[in-house]
C-alpha cells in the first residue's frame, strides 16, 4: 500500500529518531478524539495551562513560573501525542476482555540484532464498535530505550488506534498489513504466559536473545536492573587466616 511505501524516517520534537517502526503510523491524529479516549490526563494537562495562567494574572507573577512548567509540560504532552500517530510502531491487538477493557498487543523490543519478543496486556478505553471480545484492532506504540546499552528497548507503550483517529477504512487498511502469522503469535502468546492480567511478560525467556538476560525484569522500564558484575567475587579472609 502507498501509505507504507515511503520510507523516509519521521522527524519530530521529543521524537528518539533511533526508534524507527517496522509498520510507521503515518496518521494525522484527531485532538479531540485523544481526549474524548483519554480525558483525566489530557484534561489535567489543559487544565494545568488554564489554572495557572489566570492565577498569574489575578493572583500574583509568581504563577508565572508555574504557568512556564505547565505551558512546558503540555508541549512535551501533545507533541508525543502526535508523534505516537505520525512515526509510532502499528501492530495488531486482541480485545481480551471487558470488564475491566484489556487489550493484547505482542511485539519484539529488538532493537535490530537479536529476538526479544514480549506480550503485552494492557488496559484501555475502546470506542463501542471495538467491545467486542476477541476482536482484532490496530494500535500503535512508542519505545523507550534503556540506560544501560541493552540490545532491546526499555518500554513498549502501545494504545488503540481508535484513540487518535476515527476513519474505520485506515484501520482496515492498517490491520490488513499484517499476515496471519504476525496477527496469530498473540494467541501463541496470550497460552504461554497463562494470564490476562495487565502487564508485560518476556516470551520464550530461554529459546531467544532473553536468556542472555534474565537477571533483566522488563516490567521496571527505565528503572531496569544494570549489567552484572561479571568478576568473581573475591573470598573474604579473616585475620587468623592471614600469615
Amino acid at each position: 500500500m502507498s501509505d507504507f511505501s515511503d520510507d523516509q524516517p519521521h522527524k519530530g520534537l521529543f521524537f528518539d529518531g533511533q526508534a524507527q517502526p517496522t509498520v510507521p503510523g503515518k496518521m494525522q491524529v484527531n485532538y479531540f478524539q485523544w481526549i474524548k479516549m483519554n480525558p483525566s490526563r489530557s484534561l489535567k494537562a489543559l487544565g494545568s495551562v488554564a489554572v495557572s495562567l489566570f492565577l498569574m494574572l489575578k493572583v500574583h507573577w509568581i504563577f508565572g513560573l508555574i504557568f512556564l512548567g505547565a505551558l512546558l509540560y503540555n508541549v512535551w504532552y501533545w507533541a508525543t501525542v502526535y508523534n505516537r500517530f505520525k512515526g509510532g510502531d502499528v501492530n495488531p491487538g486482541r480485545v481480551i476482555s471487558l470488564d475491566p477493557v484489556l487489550v493484547a498487543v505482542a511485539s519484539d523490543m529488538t532493537k535490530g540484532y537479536g529476538r526479544f519478543p514480549v506480550l503485552k496486556i494492557v488496559e484501555t478505553r475502546l470506542p463501542k464498535e471495538d467491545l467486542v471480545p476477541g476482536k482484532l484492532i490496530p494500535t500503535v506504540a512508542l519505545y523507550n530505550d534503556n540506560p544501560h546499552g541493552y540490545p532491546f528497548w526499555a518500554e513498549f507503550h502501545p494504545v488503540p488506534v481508535a484513540h487518535g483517529i476515527t476513519d474505520r477504512k485506515r484501520m482496515a487498511e492498517l490491520l490488513a498489513h499484517f499476515a496471519p502469522a504476525e496477527i496469530q503469535l498473540i494467541d501463541q502468546y496470550l497460552d504461554k504466559v497463562g494470564t490476562n492480567g495487565p502487564g508485560i511478560y518476556k516470551i520464550d525467556p530461554a529459546a531467544s536473545n532473553w536468556s542472555g538476560f534474565s537477571h533483566v525484569d522488563i516490567a521496571k522500564g527505565i528503572n531496569m536492573e544494570g549489567p552484572r558484575d561479571e568478576r568473581p567475587e573475591q573470598p573474604d579472609y579473616s585475620e587468623d587466616e592471614l600469615v
